[in-house]
């Protein structure tokens, strides 16, 4: 495992511990709703840019791993749900999306 690897794996604990122990302004079934479907456009996104196009590489090979897989499901959603805990409800959702 490489340097950038293990820094990238300590950012997703520290993402985890986060989302665990943060004040939740959003619910469990809100949280669930905003991980499964950042995950699915990160997905798309990464299968199109990245796979079919091939403009870019996760890791040092040229082949899909399993921790690119990690990557991509878990770091875009946790993320989203740590800004969306500690956003204001002053703006609508069209703000969140633009």
């Amino acid at each position: 495992m490489t340097l950038i690897m293990l820094i990238a794996w300590i950012f997703v604990i520290i993402l985890i511990l986060a989302v665990l122990f943060m004040p939740k302004r959003l619910t469990f079934r809100e949280n669930m709703i905003v991980f499964f479907s950042v995950g699915y456009f990160a997905w798309i996104a990464h299968f199109s840019t990245g796979l079919m196009a091939d403009l870019y590489d996760l890791g040092s090979t040229k082949k899909v791993e399993f921790d690119d897989w990690l990557m991509v499901t878990l770091v875009p959603s946790l993320i989203s749900i740590v800004y969306l805990n500690f956003k204001k409800r002053d703006y609508g959702f069209l703000y969140i999306v633009i």
